[in-house]
C-alpha cells in the first residue's frame, strides 16, 4: 500500500512538473547560461484523502530549507544531501585532499 501511495504521489508531481514545463523552461534560460550551471527546486504539498489518493494543494518555488524542529532539520537535511548529490557536489574530505596534494 505504501509503496502503491508513493507511486501516485510521484505521478501526480511529475505531471505535474510536465504541465507547467512551457513555464518554467523560459524562466530557467533566462537566469541561465548553460544547463548544467543551475538547477531549480520546487516543492509539492500533496494531501491523502481516505482511500490514499493523492491531491495536489499547491507547487512552492524555492521552498524554505530551514528546520523548525529535530523532525524537519532531518528530513530537510536528507533533502539537501541529495540535491547535492544529483548535481554532483560531493563535500571535500580533508584527508583525502591531502594524500592526492602529495
Amino acid at each position: 500500500v505504501m509503496e502503491a501511495t508513493f507511486d501516485k504521489i510521484f505521478d501526480l508531481c511529475l505531471k505535474t512538473m510536465i504541465a507547467a514545463e512551457s513555464e518554467i523552461t523560459p524562466h530557467l534560460h533566462q537566469a541561465a547560461n548553460y544547463r548544467t550551471n543551475c538547477f531549480e527546486l520546487f516543492g509539492c504539498d500533496v494531501i491523502l484523502d481516505s482511500s490514499l489518493t493523492p491531491h495536489l494543494l499547491e507547487v512552492n518555488v524555492s521552498p524554505s530549507l530551514m528546520g523548525s524542529s529535530p523532525l524537519d532539520k532531518k528530513i530537510k537535511g536528507t533533502v539537501i544531501a541529495d540535491i547535492f548529490h544529483i548535481v554532483g557536489f560531493y563535500p571535500h574530505d580533508h584527508t583525502l585532499l591531502k594524500r592526492y596534494s602529495r
